[in-house]
């Protein structure tokens, strides 16, 4: 608004009430009065594309007057201008039909005595302000009790009511931390339900704001109801909770969480570059508080690095699966946004990871409660979905780290220690496929108790045979089996993506989206194999059609994916 606006404020009615930030009144009063000088005090000029013809063709300035602007009066025209676009929509009445918009919702918040739109805007555009130490307030009047998580926002804004205190209304709170539970396999994050649930139960103050409101963005993002126009201000509630972690150097543990659950979140929303630093940086202080080398279940009993030692096995568990997320989220983000990773895979000593069941199951010492995922015979605890999640991605790694080297050297020539690294590599994938469910097996784990074992074997097996890939198509041109070996992969990799598609699972939509890490190894070995057009290249066709097929309909849900698509797809009609 221009300056010379708070000038004419004079000009209110003294009946119109003045305060430290403004009320919403004074605000509104403010907007008419500036649509009434924009529309008299203020000189006319002509919007960009309004200009008549003629000086369209001058290349000169118009004040798009009817029927003859000035500067064609000012050079002698006898014709009226002509226009190739209609008349410019007033101004003045937009202005004032969004000063009746804000002042029916005004009309509709009266009950929040206390708080204004000014209030609520001051406090969202001041990121200096300490967001976690606003004064305590008494809760308005009007507090809502109840707030349904269907109703159309446009009904009534709840935000206004709660958004200034720290503490998030139970009605909202305890609808979206079942959803983010639901959609934790998302970020492959693993813990102790039981025990977050009763947490939240007897004392959700303890539960650090920047994690409570790191999974409350989460669930925002998987939800389908009004819940997801909530999105913003978790983000900027997480955001401001987790510097002001770092001023007050608390929940170390729980920074950690939230960070990486931001940084997931960033991923899932098309910003890759924006999600691997927040990833990257997590496990940056995951290493220096030792969560990298807990290599017993052992609970120690002396201080280790920045964290104090875990109570018990639940503890314990927790701090494990932690890890392996963080490794995961950064080996996944490092292959998509191709930049270094944080840690390098020889500095990750700490024990494969098992479901939190697991821990829970040991530390209660009662195996008739361990889920389907799980099965009580300590012989076969290694080949639970949590592990085959974190050594498909170990895995990745190392299959990337020797590509890496082996791109680095000059003709393609490969000396005989990389060549016996790509053997040794090949024998652990190799090893570890035997131990992964079958295509056939994944039905069966989609029926399973523990809902995320089903989206986290499918990308445990596609992970798998992108890092088969990753590694055979180094010496795919001097071996005939190693490029047999990525054809079976990719085809194994366009079936996982099939059998997802054709599931009718609440997880599918998310389950796409992260099955994308394995697109292009996939679809470098199936147009490879096209255009050397071999006996059966018609079948290999196929294959990449499907493969193709299930690109564009991930891209239907996630539309930051479609130029990825269309330019894999162009590749293909060339033929390039």
């Amino acid at each position: 608004m221009p300056a010379c606006v708070a000038r004419l404020t004079k000009h209110l009615p003294s009946s119109v009430p003045r305060t430290k930030f403004g009320t919403v009144q004074y605000f509104l009063a403010t907007i008419r009065l500036f649509a009434t000088w924009y529309m008299t005090i203020r000189p006319p000029r002509a919007r960009r594309g309004d200009a008549c013809t003629t000086c369209r063709k001058r290349k000169i300035k118009c004040d798009s007057k009817r029927p003859i602007c000035n500067r064609c009066v000012a050079s002698g025209a006898s014709e009226d201008c002509q226009y190739e676009v209609a008349p410019a929509k007033s101004s003045m009445r937009w202005l004032h039909a969004r000063v009746n918009e804000l002042e029916m919702q005004v009309a509709r918040t009266q009950h929040s005595e206390g708080f204004t739109v000014l209030d609520i805007a001051f406090a969202h555009s001041n990121p200096s302000l300490p967001y976690m130490k606003h004064p305590a307030a008494p809760k308005p009047n009007g507090w809502p009790e109840k707030i349904s998580a269907g109703i159309p926002l446009s009904l009534g804004d709840p935000l206004e009511s709660w958004v200034l205190y720290n503490e998030i209304p139970h009605t909202i709170r305890d609808g979206l931390v079942p959803i983010f539970l639901s959609h934790r396999w998302n970020c492959a994050f693993e813990f102790s339900l039981p025990q977050l649930k009763r947490t939240l139960k007897l004392n959700p103050a303890s539960v650090h704001p920047a994690y409570l409101n790191a999974i409350c963005l989460h669930a925002c993002l998987h939800s389908r109801d009004s819940l997801r126009r909530l999105e913003p201000v978790f983000l900027s509630r997480t955001r401001r909770a987790l510097a002001q972690s770092l001023i007050d150097t608390d929940g170390l543990l729980d920074f950690i969480r939230a960070s990486a659950l931001l940084g997931m979140y960033f991923y899932y929303t098309g910003r890759t570059t924006v999600g691997h630093h927040y990833i990257a940086g997590a496990l940056r202080f995951a290493l220096a508080c030792g969560l990298h080398e807990i290599t017993s279940l052992e609970t120690p009993s002396r201080h280790q690095a920045l964290l104090e030692p875990a109570n018990n096995l639940v503890e314990l568990g927790d701090r494990i699966n932690l890890f392996w997320m963080l490794y995961a989220n950064d080996r996944a983000g490092s292959i998509i946004c191709r930049l270094p990773v944080a840690m390098p895979d020889k500095f990750a000593q700490t024990m494969w990871p098992y479901p939190s069941a697991y821990y829970e199951m040991n530390y209660t010492g009662d195996e008739s409660q361990a889920p389907l995922a799980l099965s009580p015979d300590t012989r076969n605890l290694e080949k639970n979905h949590c592990s085959h999640r974190a050594k498909a991605f170990f895995l990745l790694s190392m299959a990337y780290e020797l590509a890496s080297r082996a791109r680095a050297l000059p003709d393609n020539e490969l000396p005989d220690s990389l060549l016996y690294d790509i053997e040794f590599a090949g024998t652990q994938i190799v090893k570890f496929g035997r131990n992964l469910p079958a295509l056939s097996e994944l039905y069966l784990s989609a029926e399973c108790v523990d809902e995320t074992v089903f989206p986290v074997n499918a990308m445990a097996i596609a992970s798998h045979h992108s890092a088969a890939i990753t590694l055979y198509s180094l010496i795919a041109d001097r071996d005939l089996t190693s490029r047999q070996r990525c054809l079976d992969s990719a085809r194994i990799i366009v079936e996982v993506l099939t059998t997802v598609n054709a599931l009718s699972l609440p997880c599918v939509p998310s389950l796409r989206t992260a099955l994308t890490i394995s697109w292009r190894s996939a679809f470098n070995v199936l147009s490879r194999e096209v255009k050397l057009q071999f006996p059966d290249a018609d079948a290999i066709r196929f294959d990449l059609d499907r493969l193709l097929e299930a690109m564009r309909i991930t891209a239907r849900d996630a539309s930051y994916l479609r130029p990825v698509v269309d330019v894999l797809v162009k590749k293909v009609a060339d033929g390039s």
